[in-house]
C-alpha cells in the first residue's frame, strides 16, 4: 500500500492483535509512548526513506529503490536505533523494525506495473510481489483500515489516558 495512512492504520490494529503486540521495553512493561512511536515511525520508514526524493527528484528513482528493501530498511533502522540509550536501544529497535515489516508485508500484496520491490536485496535483484491489490484499489483500503484503527484504539483507550498513543 503505497498511502502512509494505510501503513500506520495497519499498524495501529497490529498492535493490538495478541501475539504480535509492540515489543516491550521490558518483559513485564506495557509499551511506552516512545516505543510505540517507534513502532510507527517504522511503519512509515521504508517510504520515508524513499518517497521524499523519489517525488522530489525522480530521476534518482531507480537509485532509491533498493531502500525499501528489507536490508536497507535493517541497515536504515539498526542506525536510528543506535540512537536511543542503552537500556531502551534493543527494545526501540525491535519497535522499530516490527512496524517496518508490518510496511513490507503490505508492500508485498501490492500489484506492480513495474514489476515490484526488490526484497530479496542485495541477494537477488528479482521483483517480488504477490500482486492482490491495485495501488488505487488501496487508497479505498487505507480509509477502511483507518476506520477500523480509529474504532480499535477508541475501544481500547481507558478514559483516564488523553493520548491516543498511549492507547
Amino acid at each position: 500500500m503505497p498511502d502512509l495512512v494505510g501503513h500506520i492504520a495497519f499498524a495501529a490494529i497490529t498492535r493490538h492483535i495478541p501475539g504480535l503486540e509492540v515489543p516491550a521495553e521490558t518483559p513485564k512493561k506495557h509499551p511506552g509512548r516512545a516505543t510505540l512511536a517507534a513502532y510507527y515511525l517504522g511503519a512509515a520508514l521504508p517510504d520515508l526513506l524513499t518517497r521524499p526524493f523519489h517525488i522530489s527528484m525522480p530521476i534518482l528513482g531507480p537509485y532509491l529503490e533498493v531502500w525499501h528493501s528489507p536490508a536497507c530498511v535493517l541497515l536504515w533502522g539498526v542506525l536510528l536505533g543506535r540512537m536511543f540509550v542503552a537500556p531502551r536501544r534493543a527494545a526501540m529497535l525491535a519497535a522499530l523494525m516490527f512496524g517496518a515489516a508490518n510496511h513490507l508485508v503490505l508492500d508485498l500484496i501490492q500489484k506492480h506495473i513495474a514489476g515490484g520491490y526488490l526484497f530479496l536485496f542485495p541477494f537477488s535483484l528479482t521483483r517480488t510481489t504477490l500482486g492482490v491489490l491495485w495501488p488505487e484499489q488501496t487508497v479505498i483500503l487505507s480509509a477502511a483500515l483507518a476506520a477500523v484503527a480509529i474504532l480499535i484504539v477508541r475501544r481500547r483507550r481507558p478514559d483516564s489516558v488523553s493520548s491516543p498513543i498511549s492507547g
